[in-house]
């Protein structure tokens, strides 16, 4: 879902890195198991947005290359943006189809790929006028993210003050949610802070409840952070 856009990352020690490894794979088991108890009334629990980007957080994990993840991707992002355009005052339905493209363009080449992350950041944009609360935060830090990790101009339109002035603002509407605190952590990795960013995404993980409502969402942030976590293992072994 959210590979770091351009930005250096690392991770910790293996007595840590054990006991990450075990938490994910608890709560990608429970995500599996809760899908497939709960399927009908999750299914009835979440808004549109909100199934269709659990769908692409399930697909995000079902597949590991470019190649399988292209098509699944490229057919919610076609269904992200009809419920989009036909719901243009939903905030959510902005959010979500930016979401979805920011995945979908990580599967491109290196010419579309970054004209794509400029329609997410867009989206992203006009999501804030429609509701700048929306989600405790989501919109700021997501598009927050994208501007502190991505090269600025005439690469991309990165902006690290932008993005991390979006980040703050995330943080400071909800800093308990597993997106806003995900997201956040990148403000430690573009400072080149690797034990600080290790030190919040332990906590993180640490203070993680199982979601009965979006297991799959749950479980790709989880897996990222873990991913994040070897990186930051790297780099601070060659400090």
């Amino acid at each position: 879902m959210h590979a770091a856009p351009g930005t250096e990352i690392a991770a910790l020690h293996e007595t840590a890195m054990e006991s990450v490894m075990n938490k994910i794979f608890c709560t990608q088991l429970f995500a599996l198991i809760a899908m497939l108890m709960t399927a009908t009334v999750t299914g009835q629990s979440l808004s549109v947005p909100d199934q269709l980007i659990e769908r692409y957080a399930e697909v995000q994990l079902r597949f590991d290359t470019d190649e399988d993840l292209e098509e699944p991707l490229a057919n919610l992002l076609d269904e992200a943006v009809r419920y989009r355009d036909l719901n243009p005052t939903d905030a959510n339905a902005w959010v979500v189809t930016a979401r979805i493209r920011f995945g979908y363009a990580n599967t491109q080449n290196i010419f579309t790929g970054p004209r794509l992350l400029k329609f997410s950041r867009d989206d992203l944009e006009h999501a804030l006028t429609l509701d700048h609360l929306h989600n405790r935060g989501l919109t700021q830090a997501f598009l927050g993210y994208l501007y502190i990790g991505l090269p600025g101009w005439p690469l991309s339109f990165g902006d690290k003050k932008r993005g991390r002035e979006l980040l703050g603002e995330a943080w400071a509407i909800d800093s308990t949610t597993l997106s806003n605190q995900y997201f956040y952590g990148f403000t430690h990795i573009s400072d080149k802070d690797y034990a600080g960013a290790k030190r919040h995404y332990l906590q993180l993980l640490e203070s993680l409840e199982s979601d009965p409502v979006q297991p799959f969402l749950q479980a790709l942030y989880v897996r990222e952070v873990n991913e994040l976590l070897v990186s930051l293992k790297e780099e601070l072994a060659e400090e």
